[in-house]
């Protein structure tokens, strides 16, 4: 989000904190905590800056850009709770929770689909929208 402008942004099923993304891949790959280190310390030093400045409750607290989080309760790939992070540092943003939809069925949900373009469609803007979507890029269950 760093030099965009929206007036709107949508996340789904996105990890708030970029340790949480290191958690992620330390469970699925199984990985010990000294290499998930060196990953983090190897993009600490090619970005030239901490892996926090990449998270997105880093970047989005106090913005003024609409958003709207929408996020599983059994998201078995990045837990509620980082929606709840990023709701709480982002003051113009709603919390939507979904049930049932994992981490992948959500984005093929009707209900879902809705929302977001209701969200995308209300008081429309001079700017375009973003959208952040993030999936694994690990295959896990095939409905979670």
């Amino acid at each position: 989000a760093e030099g965009a402008q929206t007036s709107k942004l949508v996340t789904i099923g996105s990890p708030a904190e970029m340790m949480a993304v290191f958690d992620g891949f330390r469970r699925q790959l199984n990985a010990s905590n000294h290499s998930i280190d060196g990953v983090k310390q190897y993009i600490e030093r090619v970005a030239q800056r901490p892996v926090e400045h990449f998270s997105l409750t880093h970047t989005l607290a106090g913005r003024n850009i609409g958003g709207l989080i929408i996020h599983d309760k059994e998201d078995n790939e990045v837990p509620c709770e980082q929606a709840a992070r990023l709701h709480h540092v982002w003051p113009d943003s709603e919390l939507h929770y979904t049930s049932g939809l994992g981490h992948r069925r959500i984005l093929r949900d009707e209900a879902t689909i809705a929302r977001v373009v209701d969200f995308v469609r209300s008081n429309e803007s001079q700017y375009s929208v973003l959208t952040y979507i993030h999936t694994s890029p690990y295959p896990q269950n095939a409905g979670a």
